[in-house]
């Protein structure tokens, strides 16, 4: 175990629920009322994005300045992309094993979870306007971004 099981500091655990939670008022507006002008002048422009990847800044500043393990862990990371696995690809799985390690750590999870929905967002964003662009239905690749992200984006592509 490379860090505690303590929470991480409480602004830390205030920001991921206002990117756990924050985002899903945008994804019921792109998936229930896409054709709702006023979801279109939310979603249209890049700040909803560039709000939550702020809050993810937030979280990876916090929880660097905070975390006594940052080098552990860091170490830990780069065994994730770790070049020598590439020989051995159907046979090594100590990148796995790192990142299961690392998912140990709080503040990695909340930095690590604030990164993923952020993309998610980003793509969801993305499949929602480029249906409105096209003019085809988007709810459900849209839903599905927000729920298990890369599917979505290849059900859009399907749907296109």
């Amino acid at each position: 175990l490379l860090a505690s099981l303590d929470p991480t500091p409480a602004v830390v655990s205030m920001a991921f629920n206002v990117v756990t939670f924050l985002p899903q008022y945008l994804w019921l507006l792109m998936v229930l009322a896409p054709g709702w002008s006023i979801t279109r002048k939310i979603m249209e422009p890049l700040w909803p994005v560039l709000l939550f990847s702020a809050v993810h800044i937030f979280i990876v500043y916090n929880v660097a300045s905070t975390n006594p393990d940052n080098v552990a862990e860091f170490t830990e990371l780069l065994k994730v992309f770790d070049p020598q696995v590439t020989p051995e690809l159907f046979s090594n799985f100590s990148p796995q094993a790192s990142m299961m390690t690392l998912m140990k750590s709080p503040g990695f999870v909340s930095e690590e979870w604030s990164h993923v929905l952020t993309w998610d967002l980003f793509v969801g964003r993305w499949i929602y306007l480029d249906g409105q662009r096209r003019g085809i239905f988007t709810s459900h690749s849209v839903l599905f971004c927000n729920l298990i992200g890369p599917p979505g984006l290849l059900l859009h592509a399907i749907t296109c």
